[in-house]
């Protein structure tokens, strides 16, 4: 399925703190799943799919970082600074986060040698952690989290691979 959707945000800074707010999927085509005709060596034994119309729903998501430039007298060669941050994330959904505290987000990064960031937080009432590379233009992060679905915990394992201009 294919699709296309719009968000919007609203951004800040004041000093070292950094204020946002977004909204997601404002205008957004509904997802259309029919079944595809591939050949035979391919075709699964799930049995025919009936064509569906899915869409994504509106949501809103807050939060609010802080940077603490410099610890003491640790040189920023060796540790650059420490982010803090809180989240609010798919505030509308009361479907898959019935719970207040599933909606929130903390996060604590520390930069070390301006190129290297370790990360750990909370992430729908359960632990995460990542870390993150960044070398000129080219960034590698990869995260561990566990969340919530449906009655279910998933353990899930993911990385990113930028070129940030």
């Amino acid at each position: 399925a294919i699709t296309v959707t719009s968000d919007m945000s609203l951004y800040y800074t004041y000093h070292n703190f950094n204020f946002g707010i977004m909204f997601y999927n404002l205008v957004s085509i509904p997802l259309i799943y029919k079944e595809v005709k591939i050949p035979v060596i391919w075709k699964s034994s799930g049995g025919e799919i009936q064509p569906y119309e899915d869409s994504f729903a509106r949501d809103i998501g807050v939060g609010i970082t802080y940077i603490i430039p410099q610890i003491g007298k640790i040189p920023t060669k060796l540790m650059k600074n420490i982010t803090i941050s809180i989240e609010g994330n798919d505030l509308l959904n009361q479907d898959e986060y019935p719970e207040f505290l599933q909606k929130i987000r903390l996060g604590l990064q520390v930069t070390f040698a301006k190129s290297l960031n370790f990360r750990v937080g909370f992430y729908h009432k359960q632990y995460a952690f990542g870390l993150g590379f960044k070398y000129f233009i080219f960034q590698i992060d990869t995260a561990y989290w566990r969340e919530k679905i449906g009655e279910n915990i998933a353990t899930n394992w993911g990385m990113r691979f930028a070129i940030e201009l």
